[in-house]
């Protein structure tokens, strides 16, 4: 278990550390007159944009998959059924048949 927290010190504080600072450098940046973290900050900002509009865009096609695969489960279903019925007709003329 110390070995483990220790790691966790080692490694993971200081790069938790190092990223927060890096984004009050960014965020903070042009307020601080630092304007060579402002491309920094538009590129950050604008693979986030992107990456909104295509989980936007994978949502819409989750839908359409999903209503794709509800309209065939609902014609398995009719076929079943169709055939049930079909079934059902068969054995009655077969009773028929033997009387």
């Amino acid at each position: 278990m110390d070995k483990l927290l220790e790691g966790a010190w080692n490694y993971g504080l200081p790069g938790v550390f190092m990223i927060g600072s890096l984004l009050i450098l960014v965020r903070f940046g042009s307020w601080l007159g630092l304007n060579i973290f402002i491309p920094l900050r538009d590129a950050i900002l604008m693979h986030f944009i992107d990456l909104k509009d295509h989980m936007k865009k994978v949502d819409e096609r989750m839908s359409v998959q999903t209503d794709i695969t509800r309209t065939l489960i609902d014609s398995q279903a009719q076929v079943v059924n169709r055939q049930d019925q079909h079934s059902q007709l068969l054995q009655k003329l077969i009773d028929r048949s033997a009387t």
